[in-house]
C-alpha cells in the first residue's frame, strides 16, 4: 500500500467528522481523535443515543465513538474519565489495537523485550504481541517510548503494515469482562490456567 493512502485513510476519517480542529501529517492525535479513526475503520456505528460511559466525553464530539468502542470492549475503563482532549501515548494506542486486531495469543512473544517497557505495565503484553507482528516498532532494540505522542504519521505506518500483512479486525469483540473465567490448576511456567490436552 501507498503511504500517502494510509495518511489519507486516517486524515479522511478524522477530518471527515465533527472534530473542531483540522489534523496534519504531523499533528499529535488526541484519544478522542483515536477513538473515532478506529470506530469508523471497524465500521462501528457512533452511539450517541446510549448514556456516556465516562464522566468527562458528555457533549464531546467524539462521545459516541467513544461509547461504541468501549461497549465493545477496546477502549477500557480505569477512572470514570477517558480524557478525549489528551494526547494518546504509543503505549496506550497499542492496548487498544491489540484489542481490536485478531492475532493469535497462542505464540510466545514475550521474547521482545524492552527496557522502558517494563513486565509490570499494563500495555506489556500488547506491545510484545504489536511488535512481534510488526505491527508497531520501538525507537531501537532496547526501547520502546511508550509515553511518546502518535502523530497522524505514526498511525498511518501502522495502518499500513495492518492493511500490507491482512491482519483481521475485530469490532464486535465482546468486553473481557464478560468472559467466562478458566478454573483448574496454574501451569506455573506460564502463570496461566493449565488446560490438560484432549
Amino acid at each position: 500500500m501507498n503511504p500517502v493512502t494510509a495518511i489519507n485513510i486516517v486524515l479522511n476519517a478524522i477530518n471527515s467528522s465533527d472534530n473542531p480542529r483540522t489534523v496534519s501529517k504531523n499533528t499529535a492525535l488526541t484519544r478522542g481523535e483515536v477513538a473515532v479513526f478506529l470506530a469508523k475503520w471497524g465500521y462501528v456505528k457512533p452511539e450517541f443515543d446510549k448514556p456516556d460511559r465516562f464522566d468527562d466525553i458528555q457533549g464531546h464530539w467524539s462521545s459516541g465513538y467513544i461509547n461504541a468502542l468501549f461497549r465493545r470492549g477496546i477502549l477500557f475503563m480505569d477512572s470514570r474519565s477517558f480524557y478525549p482532549d489528551r494526547n494518546i501515548r504509543k503505549d496506550e494506542l497499542c492496548v487498544y489495537l491489540d484489542r481490536m486486531l485478531v492475532l493469535p495469543d497462542a505464540i510466545d512473544f514475550h521474547t521482545i523485550e524492552f527496557r522502558d517497557v517494563p513486565l509490570s505495565s499494563d500495555a506489556y503484553n500488547s506491545i510484545s504481541k504489536l511488535c512481534y507482528f510488526n505491527v508497531i516498532s520501538g525507537q531501537n532494540k532496547n526501547f520502546f517510548r511508550p509515553e511518546d505522542e502518535i502523530t497522524v504519521n505514526d498511525l498511518s505506518v501502522i495502518i499500513e503494515r495492518i492493511i500490507k500483512y491482512e491482519y483481521p479486525i475485530n469490532a464486535s469483540r465482546p468486553l473481557e469482562r464478560s468472559r467466562p473465567k478458566r478454573s483448574g490448576p496454574v501451569d506455573p511456567d506460564k502463570n496461566a490456567p493449565y488446560i490438560e490436552p484432549r
